[in-house]
Formats: structure tokens, sequence, C-alpha cells
């Protein structure tokens, strides 16, 4: 039998656990260790540096502006952001706009003094259709929920244009 050996990061093997075969699955709890493989998805992105960590990039290398100098070069970090967080949390589940039976939660957002409020998450069932584009759609109303709840003041710098 021949044998290879494999080199493989933790957060490719976290990617990776929930849907590997049972064999994988052994491998890997083996190699990282069961509790480090087995979480909630909530439970590892709390904040906009833990979504960067669980995909293994560095946020300089992904935003456009390291060092922005105004609200629109800040804006467009925090879209940056955003999309990372969202793909992070949906764990490679995309929307399918073309099965108008996948179920696609988005977060809603409502204007209050201090800025925009998360109000509640939507989703449609009779028919395909999005306000906030695939990227920020959800798989689950919990996540949507979550999303919207946990990254609202990133989503502000996205929604609000500051006076300088």
């Amino acid at each position: 039998m021949k044998k290879t050996e494999l080199t493989i990061s933790e957060s490719e093997a976290i990617r990776l656990y929930p849907t590997a075969s049972k064999e994988l699955k052994l491998m890997l709890e083996k190699a990282f260790g069961k509790e480090a493989l087995c979480y909630k998805i909530t439970d590892k992105v709390k904040i906009v540096a833990d979504a960067y960590k669980v995909k293994g990039i560095d946020r300089k290398d992904i935003i456009p502006f390291p060092t922005p100098k105004n609200n629109f070069q800040e804006a467009q970090n925090a879209i940056a952001d955003i999309w990372i967080i969202a793909e992070v949390l949906c764990e490679g589940w995309e929307a399918d706009y073309d099965n108008s039976k996948q179920t696609k939660w988005f977060p809603v957002y409502k204007k209050e003094t201090s800025g925009f409020g998360f109000s509640r998450s939507i989703a449609y069932y009779d028919y395909t259709d999005t306000f906030s584009g695939s990227r920020l759609c959800f798989p689950t109303e919990e996540l949507s929920d979550y999303f919207g709840n946990q990254f609202i003041e990133t989503m502000n710098i996205i929604l609000i244009k500051k006076n300088n």
C-alpha cells in the first residue's frame, strides 16, 4: 500500500469536516481534536477578525484600502468584510436563484436615531427574489438573525454616509 503524507491547515480541516466521509472525519479528529472541528459557526465568528481566521486569510490581503482616507474607502473595506463574514457563516451554502423552492433568508434593517438597527429576517418561499444580493442571503433564519444583530456596526459603515 502506498503511503502519502498530507498537510492541511486547521481552517481547511474545519471547512472540510462537516461534509467529510467517516474515514476522513476520523483522520481530521485525530490530527486536530474533535472539539476543534465540531462547533456551531456562530460560536466561532463573533467579530470580523474571526471570519478571516476561520477562512484562513489575512484581512489586509482582501480589503481594498488598508489605510482608508475617507468614508467611501472605509465603506469599501466594510463591504469586503461583510462578504467574508457571510461566506464563512454560510459554510459553503450558496443561494441558487434558479431554485424557487430553496429558502433564502436575508436581514432587514430599520433606521434608528443612532443609525440602522437590525429589524428582522425575511425569506420568500413562493418565488425567488432578494433585496440584499446573493452574498447576503443565508440558509436559515437563525443565521440571518445572527448576522443582522452581530455585525450591525460593520453594516452601519456601509449604510450610513458620515459627514467629514
